[in-house]
């Protein structure tokens, strides 16, 4: 039979982590509201977790010593949480979470999610297949996103699960990134608000891979500085190459009953970037230039002659009674989930929560009055199923229009690590010398030139499944060219650097060489876990040519660091038709030298 720890003031766990610790597979941990700063927990086993007499709020100061977010399950477990905030998670390497999810199924329930760089951040675990889920339903999501010096984050990134499925939740103020990002086969979102707000989020809804999606019955608002990020609202498709199958999910994209509102000049409500016909039903459109960009239709759409607040707002865009229960399982609304009359077995079992707290017919008003289900939990129809991506979320930056030919395949899910020029500094003392040098304007590519070893902060723990994948051409061959992992800033001439290109050898790694004279770009994915593991602070990068008019340069893009058994490592021309590089590229907004 499962268990029950209590945690809080004068209970028998003072702390979370400590609850976690004592706590067998099944047993749910109640947690007394109030605030409990700087209190991480990583999950090893199948939990429950719950908020009781209030929010139970776990808030982060600083960087995070797990180095990944304020809860983290890491490994083959499911854990459901209910009545909690999670705000301030930050980390080093730029991607902390909420809740860094690395395991079977995830059920969230009234959860705020506060000024995290990432709400949700669900990765791969290297053991999944793809037969479990999220389900997100009731949260709030403010704030969430970029911050000086990190990588971009989102409210909820969801790898390639079987599903994702997002209900009667609150979206506000994200920066740069998106509110919800999902790879999943299946995603659906549905009787959500999403706001810019005060914020600027890129997309509303991303499904870069494609799979099934439906965005039903939302109130989606994008702000002026949400458009300059990206004046798309909905993006189906955009990290799809047609030479690679694998990141072109089975499914279609349905859009309906959804009030889309514009607070910029312009602005797309879908955008279409696959060849699959989208389909538009029912949709209220406020100041949109554009309703579907792409191949589609678009079917009983209106134009609004008032702005709505909301979905229900009083205006003809009131869509909110057109979203009911159609006895399937779409249609969900807010105060519309009801569990047949069933209290939540998390909170009540036989009438009986904590023996000494029971009063006739009653377990603890302050969880549960009557015999009424809390009108916020989670409908009986929601399958759990996920599949969960890499260790970390390195994520995507976003360009206006810019369909993304350099993406992944859909078994080793990632996003690219974000180059900033302010952030990259010298490495190996006396090597930095002369050479221009200089970061894309979407943070993808690194060049250098002349002889230049450059180094970036870059926390990760590098495991026997970490593999690291980039691109990279060259004007010519020099002495060293290549990327690797440090610790600091002393050159080691071991197997954390891995040379791609260059005539010199030496006692670091060299078996993952370029064919030809590398003038075109060419992948190579590294099986990092096979040479090094441990706890890495930087990713170092070289371009070595020591003769006295060196004249070849080097670039990297579309860097991923991630954790997958199976990786297929070894160099692949990525585009036989690209024009070689000849000579350094002056296409950069940044070149310092």
């Amino acid at each position: 039979m499962a268990g029950k720890l209590w945690v809080g003031p004068g209970e028998a766990y003072p702390t979370l982590a400590a609850a976690v610790a004592a706590a067998n597979a099944d047993d749910t941990i109640y947690v007394r509201a109030g605030v409990y700063e700087n209190q991480h927990a990583v999950i090893d086993k199948d939990l429950t977790i719950v908020g009781v007499d209030g929010y139970a709020h776990f808030k982060s100061g600083g960087n995070i010593p797990n180095k990944k977010g304020i809860l983290v399950v890491e490994g083959n477990y499911d854990l459901d949480v209910s009545n909690l905030i999670l705000e301030g998670a930050r980390v080093g390497s730029g991607n902390g979470a909420g809740i860094r999810f690395q395991g079977n199924d995830l059920t969230v329930d009234n959860v705020k999610f506060i000024d995290n760089t990432l709400g949700i951040l669900a990765g791969r675990y290297a053991s999944h297949d793809k037969n479990h889920s999220l389900a997100i339903s009731n949260s709030e999501f403010e704030g969430s996103g970029s911050s000086p010096g990190t990588l971009i984050g989102h409210a909820i990134y969801a790898a390639d699960y079987a599903s994702l499925k997002v209900t009667n939740s609150d979206f506000s103020g994200t920066r740069v990134g998106h509110h919800i990002k999902s790879r999943a086969y299946e995603t659906v979102v549905e009787g959500n608000e999403l706001r810019d707000g005060g914020g600027n989020s890129s997309y509303a809804v991303d499904a870069p891979n494609l799979g099934n999606v439906t965005v039903r019955g939302n109130y989606l608002q994008q702000s002026p500085a949400g458009a300059k990020q990206n004046p798309d609202m909905i993006n189906y498709g955009g990290e799809v190459r047609s030479n690679q199958p694998l990141t072109q999910k089975p499914g279609t994209l349905l859009v309906e009953d959804n009030v889309f509102v514009n607070d910029a000049s312009n602005g797309t409500a879908v955008r279409n970037r696959s060849d699959r016909p989208a389909e538009l039903n029912d949709n209220a459109f406020w100041n949109v230039g554009n309703r579907l960009s792409g191949p589609g239709s678009d079917n009983d759409g209106r134009n609004l002659g008032s702005r709505p607040d909301g979905l229900s707002s009083g205006t003809d865009a009131d869509v909110r009674d057109d979203v009911v229960d159609d006895g399937g399982d779409g249609g969900l609304v807010k105060d519309d989930v009801v569990e047949d009359d069933v209290v939540r077995d998390d909170v009540v079992e036989d009438d009986v929560v904590r023996d000494d707290v029971v009063e006739d017919d009653v377990v603890r008003d302050d969880v549960v009055e009557d015999d009424v289900a809390r009108d916020d939990v989670v409908e009986d129809d929601v399958v759990r199923d996920d599949v969960v991506e890499d260790d970390v979320v390195r994520d995507d930056v976003v360009e206006d229009d810019v369909v993304r030919d350099d993406v992944v395949e859909d078994d080793v899910s990632g996003d690219y690590v974000l180059l900033r020029s302010d952030l990259i500094t010298s490495y190996g003392s006396g090597q930095d010398k002369a050479g221009a040098w200089g970061v894309s304007a979407d943070g993808l590519t690194l060049s250098l030139a002349g002889n230049r070893w450059k180094k970036m902060g870059f926390d990760y723990d590098v495991t026997r499944d970490t593999v690291l994948e980039l691109e990279f051409r060259s004007t010519g061959e020099g002495e060293i060219q290549g990327i690797g992992f440090e610790t600091d800033n002393a050159w080691k001439e071991a197997d954390n650097f891995f040379q791609v290109h260059g005539t010199q050898s030496g006692n670091w790694n060299r078996d993952h060489l370029i064919d030809g004279d590398g003038t075109q770009w060419r992948k190579v994915v590294i099986d990092v876990g096979s040479y090094v593991t441990g706890e890495m602070d930087y990713l170092v990068f070289l371009h070595d040519d020591d003769d006295r008019s060196p004249d070849a340069a080097s670039q990297f893009r579309n860097i991923r660091v991630y954790e997958h058994s199976d990786a297929d490592a070894g160099p692949a021309l990525v585009d036989e038709d690209m024009a070689p590089l000849r000579a350094f590229p002056v296409d950069e907004d940044v070149l310092i030298g």
